[in-house]
């Protein structure tokens, strides 16, 4: 399908989730504490190996090491070939990002570590606000699909 556009609202900075990621790193360093994992707790190896990095693909080279800093959010796989992260990672002065600017890591606990995955397509939920943050959620359509292991649904008798 062809991806929605986000709404045509102007957003504001200061409601943006995103704007407050490098304050909350910069407070961290200057703090001592570790800069890897940002009001939680560090997940033991395969604990959650759903768990995806959204990578900006313009910062990676051929070094693992390029994952590092590339790393602005995070998703779940929950198909082989399917991503669900939240819309306000997938859009960009109110459009939706181009597949080829985002690079998905699977299978990593740490960012200098698993497998890269080129993006199809996105897919931003077409009600999304950047104002509002209202239907905060996106897909991306891998290029190939992952062997990592998808998140466990929920079916029918346990709801």
């Amino acid at each position: 399908g062809t991806p929605a556009v986000a709404s045509d609202e102007a957003p504001r900075a200061e409601t943006s989730p995103m704007s407050r990621v490098t304050a909350a790193r910069t407070k961290k360093a200057e703090s001592g504490e570790g800069d890897r994992v940002f009001g939680g707790m560090e997940a033991d190896k395969g604990e959650y190996p759903f768990q995806v990095a959204l990578l900006a693909s313009h910062m990676l080279d051929e070094n693992a090491a390029s994952q590092l800093n590339a790393q602005f959010c995070g998703a779940s796989l929950i198909a082989p070939g399917w991503v669900l992260t939240a819309a306000h990672c997938l859009v960009d002065g109110g459009a939706p990002i181009s597949a080829d600017i985002v690079t998905v890591l699977t299978g990593a606990t740490s960012l200098d570590e698993g497998t890269r995955h080129q993006v199809a397509e996105v897919i931003v939920h077409p009600g999304y606000s950047e104002m509002t943050l209202d239907n905060d959620i996106g897909l991306l359509k891998l290029a190939d699909a992952s062997d990592a292991p998808t998140i466990a649904m929920v079916d029918d008798n346990s709801a």
